[in-house]
Parts: C-alpha cells; sequence; structure tokens
C-alpha cells in the first residue's frame, strides 16, 4: 500500500501545479455576457453571449501588468457573471493600449495581447 501512495502523491503535486488559474481566465469561466461600448457611440453596444466567443477573450487580454497610462479610452467592456459585474476600460492606441478595472478593491492595469488589439479595433457597432 506505502508504494501506491507516493506516486499518486506525486502526480497530484505534479497535476495541481501545473494548473495555474488567473484572475482574468477565472473571470472569463464565470462570465455569462461580455458587453462592449465603443465611447464614440456611448448609447449603443455589442452583446457577447456564446461561450465559444466568450473563452476568447483569454486569448485578448495578458496577466502582464501596464503603467497606469494617462490617455483617453476608447470604450469598456462588462463582463456579466451570476454574481455581478467588472468593467474594463480599454485603450486600442499604439502609445496606450491596454486595459484597466478594478479587482479585489484593486486597480489593475493589463497588456492587450496583439490578438486582443486586432479584435477591439474590428469590433463594429451600428
Amino acid at each position: 500500500m506505502k508504494n501506491y501512495v507516493l506516486p499518486v502523491i506525486i502526480i497530484y503535486l505534479f497535476t495541481t501545479c501545473n494548473t495555474t488559474s488567473t484572475e482574468i481566465s477565472e473571470l472569463i469561466k464565470q462570465t455569462d455576457k461580455i458587453q462592449i461600448v465603443l465611447n464614440e457611440k456611448p448609447d449603443k453596444y455589442l452583446d457577447i453571449t456564446e461561450r465559444k466567443d466568450i473563452r476568447k477573450f483569454n486569448d485578448y487580454i495578458t496577466e502582464d501588468d501596464t503603467p497606469y497610462f494617462k490617455c483617453a479610452y476608447d470604450g469598456h467592456l462588462t463582463f456579466f457573471t451570476k454574481d455581478g459585474s467588472v468593467i474594463m476600460d480599454f485603450n486600442v492606441s499604439d502609445d496606450c493600449a491596454h486595459i484597466i478595472y478594478t479587482y479585489a478593491g484593486e486597480l489593475r492595469s493589463k497588456k492587450l495581447t496583439p490578438k486582443g488589439l486586432e479584435y477591439l479595433k474590428s469590433v463594429q457597432i451600428n
């Protein structure tokens, strides 16, 4: 019996240590809808409700911190969960690209990926 316990513990520790869950990925897992609002059209919005489309946001926002830029924002994303919502303001200009939000009472500023920049620049809301 002792011969089986140690390998099981090692496998368990190895698999749990490699499973890192970030605050962004946790938020995306819990999200039922993402709403995109562009500041140039604040009365119009785009709702994203398909799970596969919501999951793509894991590829759009990094965990890399950015400086707290003093730039105007191009729009915001609202992540709706069963427990409430999180609003993230974004800027897609070349010299100021980032996303900013409050999480656990702290202001966070994260880098957008090239895919994320491309996606947010391509959003058309009619």
